[in-house]
């Protein structure tokens, strides 16, 4: 567009102006972009719920702050679970990394709004369009989950990062001030290269979710038991019905056509998983976690994730073909005498 109206003509070196609109269109996707971390809907049979006493913890999601990035904020739909409820309410913690960290809890509480006239597992008192939002760190590792209070519920919810305005170089923007016909230095080209191959490298959202929960009172997890021969068998986690990956097992279709640089032929990715390896106090021989394993792979293309032993957040890296409409699926499998329990599995672009 800009090159349209003649501010750079084919050949010859922009001069000020030009680099003067860029650095504000540049300026201006920092500041107004926004990234999704997580969309959910639960079903009617799987809404996880809160208990009158202590919260429960449910909706682990793991991601990596864009660049420009200033608060995450959370979207959600609410319900009462029980007539016993008198202020149910959820709130949205994140923890910096995911080993270790500083903890915040966002602000404000989300309330229902009011104790409820009675419940069921299709409830129609239903609480839309509560926010609420918590600082974060561009360019950073994050968890984040939510905490149910007094029977609080939630059906669905929609969690994303607002950008930040540039002030600075420091928080990725540009200096757009130049005049007209001035001349363009290697230091002024500099700001605007390394900006957007900043924002092109740690922007993008994740690739899939999958995302299952224990609210403290029933599990609506995954729980893997293949009790793998050696080498491991691999299974599909959500039907454990074949190793295979076809059109018709229960995966994901994902489209990162475009989504590599010039120097890279694949898609780099970060590979999340919350889950944990169980012992099932078996005869076969004595608990080993390094057969845990969850697999993302497309039938040819593989990303293994190793040794899940206690519960916690594991990762690794990988890449992914450039494809336009590539069938992946999630697999698992366990080491004898054991099982695995899945809560998550998020996968995102990260160079």
């Amino acid at each position: 567009m800009l090159n349209e109206d003649r501010w750079a003509a084919n050949g010859t070196a922009p001069d000020g102006k030009f680099l003067g609109m860029a650095g504000i269109a540049i300026n201006h996707c920092v500041a107004y972009r926004r990234k999704l971390v997580c969309e959910h809907a639960f079903t009617a049979e799987d809404i996880p719920a809160g208990i009158a006493t202590d919260p429960a913890e449910v909706m682990h999601v793991g991601f990596h702050s864009g660049v420009g990035a200033h608060a995450l904020v959370g979207v959600f739909c609410l319900a009462p679970a029980d007539a016993a409820a008198t202020d149910p309410y959820v709130t949205m913690v994140i923890r910096n990394g995911y080993t270790g960290g500083s903890v915040t809890v966002a602000s404000p509480e989300l309330h229902y709004g009011g104790a409820p006239t009675g419940w069921s597992d299709t409830p129609d008192n239903i609480s839309w369009g509560h926010k609420c939002s918590v600082a974060i760190t561009a360019d950073t590792d994050y968890r984040v989950w939510l905490r149910l209070y007094d029977y609080a519920r939630v059906l669905s919810c929609a969690i994303y990062e607002i950008g930040n305005v540039p002030v600075d170089t420091d928080s990725r923007g540009v200096d757009p001030r130049r005049g007209c016909g001035s001349p363009v230095y290697d230091g002024d080209m500099q700001q605007y290269i390394v900006s957007c191959s900043q924002q092109w490298r740690h922007n993008a959202g994740n690739v899939l979710q999958f995302i299952a929960y224990d609210d403290g009172t029933e599990r609506r997890s995954i729980v893997m038991n293949t009790y793998g021969a050696h080498p491991p068998n691999y299974y599909n986690i959500f039907d454990g019905s074949t190793t295979t990956v076809s059109a018709s097992t229960i995966g994901y279709r994902i489209n990162l056509a475009y989504h590599n640089s010039v120097a890279q032929t694949a898609v780099p990715v970060v590979m999340a998983v919350y889950a944990e390896g169980i012992d099932t106090g078996g005869e076969v021989s004595a608990y080993d976690p390094t057969d845990n394993i969850v697999r993302l792979t497309d039938g040819t293309n593989t990303i293994d994730l190793n040794e899940i032993d206690a519960l916690g957040w594991y990762t690794t890296t990988g890449t992914m073909p450039a494809s336009d409409d590539q069938k992946w699926d999630i697999h698992g499998s366990t080491g004898e005498d054991a099982n695995m329990r899945i809560y998550s599995v998020c996968v995102y672009e990260l160079d």
